[in-house]
This record gives structure tokens, C-alpha cells and sequence, in this order.
């Protein structure tokens, strides 16, 4: 509603790019996704289908699937041209416990299942060949590997996930150019509510939630 936009253009401008720009989400479905950059040269399909990026990828699915086998099917469609001239990975979860991760290796899409009933990826590469390991984090890799494995990938509460993200945070500091870098939020998805469990940077005290059946 118009009472919930922000004073001054440069601020209004920002809100109405901002739904056409999402890291991460779940929607009415209980479908999460979420990405993580990777170091691998830049995803650029050309196959003659209709060009995407990797936000609008994840608007895309968010608005229009309810399941994983919806999201990658989508995702065949089209041809993905990586934001930010990178390279990324999607993880894709659903109500139903089906999740997968979605990487593009030399512009070919690779479908990766868990051969556990739960998985969890960072910021390498976790399909097989020449570019497999390729990246970083797998050292919270394999902490959310120790944590889920304890408990055999059955949580307790949304607060026993937060405190696995925050046992494998990287802490925030300012890069090479001045920019902010490392956790800059954790978010936990409950796919069967609907629902978001938010903290900001590493700020673990402090949780937000939201719920799309509130």
C-alpha cells in the first residue's frame, strides 16, 4: 500500500527494484530458495531461450513454483546469465523434504541431490569433475556437516538451526575495497509454516520473525 513507501525518489526507486532483486526466500508453497556466489568463470547460456538472471531466477521461482521438481523444471527454460558477471549455486528445498542443488558448469545446469534425507552447501563446487571443491567454505561446510549429522538432520526448532548458521558464520569485515563482507544475515526457512526466522550480520541475540500466514 502507498502508506508503507519511503520518502524521497532515490528511496522509492530502490523499493520498487527490490522485489526483482532477492538473495534468498520462501513463499505461500513452503518453496525456499537461496544462492551462493562461487568462483568459477561466469554462467552465460546461449541455447536461443529467453535470457534470465540469477535474481530474476529466484523471483521467478519463488512466485511461480511449489516445488523443487517445478523450480528446476523452470529453470530448463531458460538461459541463465549469472548477476554480477559471477557464477552461483541455488539451493532449492520444499514442504514436501525435497531439496536440491542447482550449479551451471561451463553453462551446462547439474542437478545435485544429497544421498542423506537432508543437504547443506557453502560456496563451492559440489558437482563431480574438473571443477568439483572449487571455491570456499568448506570448513562451515563441514561444521553444518558435524551439526546435522548429530542429529541426524532432524531439528528441533528454528533456534537450533539459527545456532548451527551461527557455528558456521563467517565473521563481517571490510574487503580489499571497503565493501562489508561475510555473513551479512541468516535466514532460516520453516517450508512447512511458511515462515522466516531472520538475524542480521552476526547479531545471533537479536532475532526477527515473519510468517506469510500471519
Amino acid at each position: 500500500g502507498g502508506e508503507y513507501l519511503p520518502e524521497g525518489l532515490k528511496d522509492r526507486l530502490l523499493a520498487m527494484a527490490a522485489p526483482y532483486i532477492p538473495l534468498d526466500g520462501v513463499n505461500e508453497k513452503g518453496l525456499s530458495v537461496g544462492v551462493l556466489q562461487l568462483s568459477i568463470p561466469p554462467t552465460n547460456q546461449d541455447r536461443g531461450l529467453t535470457d534470465i538472471t540469477t535474481t530474476a531466477a529466484i523471483r521467478m521461482i519463488l512466485d511461480k513454483c511449489a516445488t523443487v521438481d517445478e523450480a528446476v523444471e523452470m529453470l530448463g527454460q531458460y538461459d541463465m546469465h549469472a548477476s554480477a558477471n559471477a557464477c552461483y549455486h541455488f539451493q532449492i528445498a520444499d514442504a514436501q523434504g525435497q531439496s536440491v542443488v542447482v550449479e551451471y558448469i561451463e553453462d551446462e545446469m547439474s542437478l545435485v541431490y544429497s544421498e542423506t534425507p537432508y543437504q547443506w552447501c557453502t560456496n563451492f563446487i559440489l558437482t563431480e569433475g574438473a571443477y568439483f571443491n572449487n571455491g570456499g567454505g568448506q570448513d562451515r561446510y563441514q561444521s553444518l556437516a558435524e551439526d546435522l549429522d548429530a542429529c541426524g538432520g532432524v531439528l528441533e526448532s528454528e533456534s537450533q538451526a539459527m545456532e548451527f548458521l551461527s557455528n558456521c558464520q563467517n565473521p563481517t569485515h571490510l574487503g580489499d575495497e571497503g565493501q562489508q563482507t561475510g555473513t551479512l544475515w541468516s535466514a532460516v526457512y520453516n517450508n512447512t509454516d511458511a515462515a522466516l526466522t531472520l538475524c542480521l550480520k552476526t547479531d545471533y541475540e537479536t532475532v526477527y520473525t515473519y510468517s506469510l500466514s500471519d
